[in-house]
């Protein structure tokens, strides 16, 4: 079975195809590389089935727990890009999620491959030619990589340049009368560091995993 996603416009119905079209499987592996649009069509999916809360991607979670309105359903949204090792998929205990009777959509199955249920339904999602869909997710995702950054930058030069405004801020303050002004800039640029590394870390590994060169 075949569904085109046109445009974001398209997607609710092609969600609701995709639901008729379940049956009584539970286990929903989707593969597709970064920015494909996987998180998109999850959510376009919850909707569909009920769920009125805030869906978002589980990726530092590694899953989200939702439950339809309508009918009350379980309902798991995995992402697994950050497993590491399979030590961490059996610590979260996979099996009582897998294995629950409750829908679970998964993000980067290919990284916990060897633990999907043998009923486990591979779905591929692709994204189109003119690559639209990828730019509109990652562009959120590069947001969110450069908020990290600036928010690194500001705390890495409010300790080097001794920021008048930064150090009486409430948060900053409250560091300030607990460990004194010198270091608090210490805090503050360690802090600073940690984060730029961050966001640099999250940038390099977005471009590697959509295959596409760093700069």
């Amino acid at each position: 079975m075949e569904i085109k996603i046109q445009s974001l416009e398209s997607i609710h119905e092609a969600a609701r195809e995709f639901i008729a079209a379940m049956g009584d499987n539970t286990v929903f592996a989707l593969y597709g590389k970064m920015g494909a649009g996987k998180t998109t069509f999850v959510k376009a999916l919850c909707e569909e089935l009920g769920v009125s809360d805030v869906i978002s991607s589980p990726t530092f979670a590694i899953v989200n727990e939702y439950r339809s309105d309508e009918t009350g359903e379980l309902i798991y949204h995995f992402d697994f890009y950050r497993i590491k090792k399979l030590s961490e998929v059996y610590d979260m205990g996979y099996e009582d999620y897998f294995y629950s009777g409750a829908l679970c959509f998964i993000e980067w199955p290919e990284l916990v491959e060897e633990l999907l249920p043998g009923d486990a339904v591979k779905v591929t999602i692709e994204e189109l030619e003119d690559g639209s869909s990828s730019d509109q997710t990652m562009t959120g995702q590069y947001i969110v990589q450069g908020i990290f950054a600036l928010a690194g930058i500001t705390s890495l030069l409010a300790s080097l340049l001794n920021w008048n405004w930064f150090f009486t801020t409430r948060n900053a303050q409250t560091i300030v009368r607990n460990v004194g002004r010198g270091r608090a800039r210490l805090f503050y640029g360690i802090l600073g560091v940690i984060i730029i590394g961050m966001a640099v870390f999250f940038f390099v590994e977005t471009r590697k995993a959509m295959g596409q060169p760093l700069f």
